[in-house]
């Protein structure tokens, strides 16, 4: 159940008057009433950042285009692959390779020439997030790792900056606004929210599947971006409910909706630094590192195939889509139910050798888990995780 708070000021000032272009490109808007031409203005006004240019960040930053935000940037440090373009509907196919904030600003001044718009081509740290956010009105969280999120939301908190925040999980997404020192005609007990009143501590970095493991509904991140960008221009324009305290979720099986009030801990101390960041950060990392395998790129494998064993941990549907010859197939699911019950990599292989052996899968996350799992049951197995997961010779 959502909560009535009262209402909050529009976030920027409008613009004195608004160009030629931004009035045409925004003139569904200024017809609309609850924006109109003052709402555009300080649409136009705004500066935000998207941080993340994936699932999220894209539609995000198409639908801020096209309404006429006046600064948007973008950061991310991460590069374009083909299997992104599922759901990163930013990003075209012929930009393989290519920085995904560079490509994303390309095409957000391509919809809307109107805006600035500025790309970030590298990853938020503690050292460069406060001087990076500071200066910006609104900032909208569409990354895709535990350890982002957690350093945003705390530099959000210390800053006093609005965060409109989402995540998604295969078929299901979630969505929220926090905001430490929202602008309240009557002030609230603990003045605002944080990611850390709905999730205190940031878990394990395998507690959730990422998208290369687990998949994910690419049309998904296409409703919970809409979404997000929604509650950008309801912050911006002062128009009512945004999902400030409210945490909204949604089942694309089931087609189905419903919000959750999110309480404020009142034994929670406000972030003041980013200490505990830091320390949630070395940990995710160290945690990370634990779970690294040996591993051997596709190259080294393509040159000298005939001295290893081959063993695919995809489902079978993938493994459809083509494989390795002469290689054996077992799903991760089923490979780590049987070795939980303890039995050998030896009894479950059907023409076991002595050669090592590489395990892959489609992406090389799962891959990597199959590795941690038999080399705990037998130690001394000579066996690597393919890198980059499965692409034919």
């Amino acid at each position: 159940m959502s909560q009535e708070l009262p209402p909050l000021a529009p976030l920027v000032e409008p613009l004195p008057h608004l160009s030629e272009l931004q009035a045409r490109i925004g003139a569904r808007h200024t017809s609309l009433p609850g924006i109109g031409e003052t709402g555009q203005g300080r649409l136009a006004a705004a500066r935000v950042l998207i941080i993340g240019a994936g699932g999220l960040g894209s539609p995000l930053a198409l639908y801020l285009a096209a309404a006429g935000i006046g600064h948007l940037d973008i950061i991310d440090g991460d590069t374009i692959e083909e299997s992104n373009l599922q759901r990163q509907i930013i990003h075209r196919w012929q930009n393989a390779g290519k920085n995904k904030a560079i490509s994303a600003v390309e095409q957000v001044q391509a919809l809307n020439p109107s805006i600035k718009a500025t790309a970030h081509p590298f990853y938020l740290t503690p050292h460069n997030i406060e001087n990076l956010l500071a200066s910006y009105d609104l900032i909208i969280d569409g990354s895709d790792n535990f350890a982002t999120r957690y350093l945003v939301a705390d530099t959000c908190e210390i800053l006093g900056k609005p965060l409109i925040w989402g995540t998604l999980s295969q078929y299901t997404a979630q969505a929220t606004v926090f905001w430490s020192a929202p602008r309240y005609l009557n002030s609230h007990p603990r003045q605002g929210w944080s990611l850390r009143d709905l999730y205190p501590d940031m878990p394990h970095p395998q507690s959730v599947p990422t998208c290369a493991v687990g998949g994910v509904l690419g049309s998904l991140c296409g409703t919970v971006g809409s979404i997000m960008a929604t509650e950008a221009i309801k912050l911006i324009t002062g128009l009512p409910q945004p999902l400030l305290g409210t945490l909204w979720l949604f089942d694309a099986r089931t087609a189905t909706t419903r919000t959750l009030t999110i309480t404020p801990d009142p034994n929670r101390q406000p972030t003041r630094n980013l200490k505990t960041a830091l320390a949630e950060i070395q940990r995710y990392s160290s945690e990370q590192d634990s779970q690294q395998v040996p591993s051997i790129s596709y190259e080294d494998l393509r040159l000298n195939r005939e001295r290893y064993q081959l063993l695919d941990v995809r489902s079978p549907d993938e493994r459809r889509g083509g494989h390795y010859e002469h290689d054996q197939h077992l799903p991760l699911d089923q490979l780590l139910a049987e070795l939980s019950k303890g039995r050998t990599l030896g009894e479950l292989m059907e023409n076991p050798s002595e050669l090592p052996l590489v395990v892959y899968c489609a992406a090389g996350s799962r891959s990597a888990r199959a590795v941690q799992a038999i080399l705990a049951s037998t130690p001394n197995q000579k066996i690597y995780s393919l890198t980059g997961g499965w692409k034919p010779f």
